[in-house]
């Protein structure tokens, strides 16, 4: 049994608007810089409770809890959410992904972009040798941008169905000579909190969980209480 509930039938169906055309010329760079955010709707057919949402989480095995740090844009409030695990690169795939998201020239490197492939090499080694308790969950934040992917980004797209990407990811809508955008959004309002806001009920939850996991059940010990 898929642990992804299936969409319920009376449930309305978001209109597919993949555009191949424009995404193949790009390569994916929204998805090079950090996977879209799911909403509770694309994960779950119920409220969870902390346990439930727990186990979900582990059982997946590919879902990461990030947060939106307070801020004036967010009237200085945290959100947590949950969206695709990050995959790492291999140092070629690294370089790689830093001349796609940079457009640079692979065949006339200057000086400063050659630095940017050393340093991310450079990130990727010493975090390769660091122990994460095989829980990839919370802690992909530490490897460098460049260094990291969507997991579900292929060398064909998305491998995900349409019906099953984060809401972030299908409400995108590609941009032919524009930057692509989120109809309803403007130019000044983050995508990323919109979508964040989106598990506010959730928010405790998944700052209690996201701890638990990278410092065991007793971190408040350790870590002392979230102000």
């Amino acid at each position: 049994m898929n642990i992804m509930k299936d969409i319920k039938e009376e449930r309305l169906i978001m209109k597919n608007n993949e555009n191949r055309e424009i995404c193949s010329k790009c390569r994916g760079i929204c998805c090079r810089r950090m996977p879209g955010q799911y909403v509770p709707d694309d994960l779950f057919d119920h409220e969870m409770t902390k346990e439930e949402l727990k186990k979900f989480i582990l059982e997946v095995g590919n879902i990461s809890i990030d947060c939106w740090e307070g801020d004036e844009e967010s009237g200085y409030e945290s959100y947590y959410y949950l969206r695709p695990m990050r995959r790492k690169l291999t140092l070629e795939e690294a370089k790689r992904n830093v001349i796609m998201i940079d457009e640079k020239d692979p065949d006339n490197l200057s000086l400063e972009d050659q630095e940017k492939i050393a340093g991310v090499w450079a990130n990727i080694l010493s975090y390769s040798i660091k122990n994460f308790r095989n829980q990839d969950l919370t802690v992909d934040y530490g490897y460098n941008e460049f260094a990291l992917v969507c997991c579900h980004l292929t060398e064909n797209g998305c491998d995900l169905k349409f019906d099953k990407r984060p809401t972030n990811c299908k409400e995108l809508i590609p941009g032919r000579d524009t930057e692509c955008y989120i109809e309803g959004l403007s130019e000044d309002d983050s995508a990323k909190l919109y979508y964040a806001k989106k598990w506010e009920k959730y928010n405790d939850m998944l700052y209690d969980i996201a701890c638990e996991i990278e410092f065991g059940k007793d971190y408040k010990e350790y870590i002392g209480e979230e102000e």
